[in-house]
């Protein structure tokens, strides 16, 4: 497994944190685990992810399907400020 860690920013927390526990099927049957998420202190607005992969492009090919890019979009995602690191232990 490799690790990847995602940061970005949402339109609203809230909105978006409800969306993201909404999708976890989406997540599951992709093989990807969360491992933590959640938000800064002084801004809501910017997430931070880290999940379990079984390969560096798992979350990349997931993303790529529309029916996820139109979840991420109504959940109010900033695409254009996501930050991807992938990781090993």
């Amino acid at each position: 497994m490799v690790k990847v860690i995602m940061n970005f920013e949402v339109e609203d927390w809230d909105k978006w944190h409800t969306a993201f526990l909404a999708n976890s099927k989406m997540r599951e049957e992709n093989d990807i685990k969360e491992i933590y998420v959640g938000h800064e202190l002084e801004n809501k607005n910017k997430v931070h992810v880290i999940y379990d992969t079984p390969a560096p492009d798992t979350i990349q090919k997931m993303m790529q399907k529309p029916e996820v890019q139109e979840v991420m979009k109504n959940a109010g995602n900033k695409v254009e400020t996501m930050v991807v690191a992938t990781c090993t232990d």
